[in-house]
């Protein structure tokens, strides 16, 4: 919102993008020149979070910029291969999510951070790392990031413009549906699932590393081959096919671990890495409805107001779950124990766990089917204010 309305020498994304990119490398830089500290002293870990929060900050200052930007670009692509930027943006930032996650693991795994190896690269290597890319990134958006000049748009003008677009009945039933769908099929869990990985799958933090790495890549892969044959696909048979698909995969693994069936730490980390495929096309689909919504000038306000509902869910979910989960017989102790009382109720965790997620399938009548749909609907849909509400 604040880069849609204030633009900067009359470009709304570059310089938010560069203020945030050089600010977050300047803090990482002295993050990483400066001593670690004593391990046990609070101070120091209180200042190293704090430094951490604002690098974050400025990180979501270029990060809500560029997807503005994004948006702008996406919208300008053939309407039969509308939403194949998107995939390949995504794909990219998986793949890098990947290596830092190799990093972590093989570079931070010492004794001093639980892990197995005599050596590792400490605080400060591993933010130099986190550095370089930052500091690089700086002079390529600015030379190589294209941003169109506009004119200022008054607030009030700009708010009364937004006003009446999220008053239309095809965005407020989209706010719904991303809402409703997201904490319905991906936040109402189990909460025994760190101890069931840790005591029954006995799940070491390398292997659990190396397969995060192949599960991002797997996602990246997914979100290109989506982006190059599926923009065409409709969008309420794919999202609950990937959402049964993946809670099959899971449940498989799940169950099998629990009545220890099959207990093995590759099975518990190789078999769930599959369900990369049916979330990569959910995650890649879900993002697609957003170009068609977004008009010329709020980009940004529709992109940050779309994602923020849909983030909104793991607030509300992880309550539910807490509540729900408080009401059966099992704990840590419990779980070490592993009593068949116990593997019952843990069972029973994932059971409720998976029928949210077939009742947030449901929700799938609030989301328009395709692009064509979409512009139907808010051509044709009205506006209702009291829905909005």
């Amino acid at each position: 919102m604040f880069n849609d309305c204030f633009p900067i020498f009359g470009y709304s994304r570059k310089p938010y993008m560069f203020i945030g990119w050089t600010l977050c490398a300047a803090i990482l830089v002295y993050i990483a020149c400066k001593p670690a500290g004593d391990p046990g002293s609070s101070s120091d870990g209180s200042q190293l979070a704090l430094l951490c929060t604002i690098v974050g900050f400025c990180y979501v200052m270029a990060d809500v910029a560029q997807d503005g930007l994004m948006l702008t670009y996406a919208q300008r692509e053939p309407i039969a291969i509308r939403g194949r930027l998107q995939s390949m943006i995504y794909a990219t930032r998986s793949v890098f999510m990947g290596i830092i996650y190799l990093i972590c693991g093989l570079c931070l795994n010492s004794k001093e951070f639980s892990g197995g190896f005599d050596w590792d690269i400490g605080i400060n290597g591993y933010f130099w790392i986190l550095a370089v890319p930052s500091i690089i990134n700086v002079p390529v958006m600015w030379f190589f990031v294209k941003d169109a000049k506009r004119e200022r748009v008054p607030v009030g003008i700009y708010f009364s413009n937004f006003w009446e677009l999220v008053q239309h009945r095809a965005v407020w039933q989209v706010l719904c549906f991303n809402f409703l769908f997201s904490l319905f099929t991906g936040n109402i869990t189990s909460t025994a699932t760190y101890y069931v990985s840790l005591n029954w799958a006995g799940v070491e933090n390398l292997n659990n590393q190396i397969m995060g790495v192949v599960g991002q890549l797997i996602f990246a892969g997914v979100l290109v081959l989506t982006g190059t044959y599926g923009t065409h696909w409709n969008w309420r048979y794919v999202l609950v096919i990937t959402i049964l698909t993946a809670n099959i995969i899971d449940s498989v693994c799940q169950f099998l671990t629990v009545y220890a069936i099959v207990r093995n730490q590759w099975f518990y980390l190789g078999v769930p890495v599959m369900e990369n495929i049916p979330i990569g096309i959910n995650f890649v689909i879900g993002t697609y409805v957003i170009v068609e919504l977004a008009e010329v000038g709020n980009e940004g306000v529709m992109y940050g107001l779309l994602t923020t509902v849909t983030n909104l869910p793991g607030t509300f979910g992880t309550m539910i779950t807490n509540l729900i989960d408080g009401q059966l017989n099992y704990n840590k102790k419990l779980i070490k124990l592993d009593s068949d009382e116990t593997r019952n109720q843990v069972a029973y965790s994932y059971i409720i766990s998976y029928c949210f997620a077939v009742i947030g399938c449901c929700w799938v009548v609030l989301l328009p089917p395709q692009k064509a749909a979409v512009a139907e609907l808010k051509k044709n849909g009205g506006r209702q204010p009291i829905c909005l509400a």
